[in-house]
């Protein structure tokens, strides 16, 4: 209301400013005069939710098929000790529209936008039991978020992404010392390389046509060299 009234050409607009009511047409005029003040407001919330976005790696294992068929994700609270793991209290920080690769067999086999956010919740009766122990039932507390799961036709082997998750993701990302993939459940990626690996692979798993041109110039760079 403070910002109406200090915009002499918005406070001359009869139907925002405290008409009783509702569906009230304006005059070309005033409605081009709010568009105009709305657009770059509109334009910063749809920048801000991009910037956002935050990528995931989800190690699925035995629970692939279970969590891409019900669009879940679940983790347990703590471990059979007790003790809070990280890669599981994590799932609390995946946000709507946040991107999640899934991980299984050596391969990134899905990709998925979280459709809802956490909540408390005991294991889904679709997945495996003991997944982590002996001692797992399906009343062990832990967390579930949604998400629409895309399977890839030609999942994307390790080594295909393994250079940009040494170059683009920090140490709390899923790449161990070692070289392999870690042992936990979830872990975070940058953006860097959430937006790398969308330029690099289409729907299917494949290379997109950029990828393709991009190595088949360097390709014949090195062999213009020769």
């Amino acid at each position: 209301k403070q910002e109406i009234h200090e915009n002499s050409q918005l406070a001359g607009i009869s139907q925002i400013n405290g008409l009783q009511g509702s569906n009230f047409s304006l005059p070309r005029e005033s409605a081009q005069t709010l568009l105009a003040y709305l657009e770059p407001r509109l334009k910063g919330i749809e920048d801000k939710n991009s910037m956002d976005i935050q990528f995931w790696w989800c190690n699925v294992g035995v629970t692939r098929k279970p969590a891409i068929a019900t669009g879940t994700l679940w983790a347990h609270a703590a471990s059979k000790n007790g003790a809070v793991l990280t890669h599981h209290t994590d799932m609390k920080k995946i946000r709507k529209g946040d991107q999640i690769l899934l991980y299984a067999d050596t391969k990134v086999v899905a990709i998925g936008t979280c459709t809802a956010e956490y909540v408390d919740s005991t294991r889904p009766t679709e997945y495996p039991d003991k997944i982590s122990s002996s001692e797992d039932d399906s009343f062990v507390p832990g967390f579930i978020v949604r998400a629409n799961f895309h399977e890839f036709e030609s999942p994307i082997p390790f080594n295909e992404v393994e250079d940009d998750l040494r170059s683009m993701v920090d140490d709390k990302g899923p790449l161990a010392n070692n070289g392999g993939i870690k042992m936990g459940y979830l872990y975070p990626l940058s953006k860097e390389f959430g937006e790398n690996f969308l330029a690099r692979f289409d729907e299917t798993g494949g290379r997109t046509e950029r990828t393709s041109k991009m190595e088949n110039g360097e390709m014949d760079e090195s062999l213009i060299s020769l």
